[in-house]
């Protein structure tokens, strides 16, 4: 096998359970339908048809995300690479076999899954159980999207087999003029929580985020992104630090109220550093909203779809 990225899809395009057909078919296949054949489109044309699409009523930002979903399934991911893919308590490890595949028979509007990958399912076609997994697959899986990067030693490892040569495990935050806000982050440590609030909003606004949108102080919140109807999209609780786990939990359940009361959809944890990064609509309590955390100065590849989340409109810088 000589993976060199490993891969999360979830079996459910539509909220429709499908891993008995991936493993009757040996696929992986993900739902937006009526977009038509993807082969040779690049991000910037994905963006372009998924705009007009019913599915992404969620605004510029939606649609920011998903195509970055779409392109990493349809550009990014190679053959010889792994796909996770979690089904329930369980999760099942494949080898990719094939480029993007476009399916037309299963082009509907209401539960198609048009867009496909072959794969070989491992472990003898045997799930894995996620309270076996290492820590840090555990970890990402948490991530509440549909197509995304996943740790490749941590798949290694699960599979039990040497892995390649150990590579640079962090990498540098695909922002603009990441130099400068890394200097920034590092040299307000300590500092009061203001100075971690500029470095929030000097991060959004490199992500390209309007700074008429973003706003500060507004009652109880420290940090706002509001949409282009003026209500609040994203709630920041910004804190000194978000280490300590008693300081988290009583900042979350600040911001949540906040974003209860105002109707935000996104509630972040932060200390400019650090991001944790909760969807209220996924689900009834905390856990189930987690779409996942990263650290700007340890960052991942793994991490570039969260930070997807945060753009206004999630392309290329």
């Amino acid at each position: 096998m000589g993976s060199t990225r490993a891969w999360a899809v979830r079996s459910k395009p539509h909220h429709i359970p499908r891993m008995c057909e991936f493993l009757a078919h040996g696929t992986v296949a993900i739902g937006w339908p009526g977009l038509g054949d993807l082969t040779g489109v690049d991000r910037d044309e994905i963006r372009r048809r998924l705009k007009p699409q019913a599915y992404t009523r969620g605004g510029p930002h939606q649609v920011g995300r998903e195509s970055g979903e779409l392109d990493r399934f349809v550009n990014e991911m190679g053959i010889g690479d792994f796909v996770v893919v979690p089904d329930v308590a369980d999760i099942y490890v494949a080898e990719v076999l094939s480029d993007y595949i476009y399916r037309a028979d299963q082009e509907r509007p209401d539960d198609g899954y048009s867009h496909w990958r072959m794969v070989r399912y491992l472990n003898d076609r045997k799930p894995f159980a996620r309270e076996d997994l290492p820590d840090e697959l555990a970890r990402a899986l948490r991530c509440q999207i549909t197509v995304f990067s996943v740790p490749i030693p941590d798949v290694w490892s699960l599979l039990n087999v040497p892995g390649p040569p150990p590579a640079e495990h962090f990498v540098r935050p695909p922002i603009s003029g990441i130099e400068e806000l890394m200097e920034r982050i590092e040299s307000g440590r300590n500092l009061p929580e203001r100075n971690m609030e500029a470095a929030v909003e000097d991060l959004l606004r490199r992500l390209g985020h309007d700074a008429k949108r973003i706003v500060f102080q507004s009652g109880r919140i420290d940090v706002a992104i509001n949409d282009l109807s003026g209500n609040p999209e994203f709630v920041f609780e910004v804190k000194r630090s978000i280490s300590q786990r008693t300081v988290r939990d009583q900042a979350r359940r600040q911001a949540f109220d906040y974003a209860a009361q105002t109707g935000a959809r996104f509630v972040v944890l932060t200390d400019s550093d650090r991001y944790e990064i909760y969807d209220r609509q996924a689900g009834p309590d905390y856990d189930s909203t987690l779409m996942g955390s990263f650290q700007l100065t340890k960052f991942r590849r793994e991490d570039v779809a969260l930070l997807d989340v945060l753009r206004p409109t999630a392309g290329p810088i």
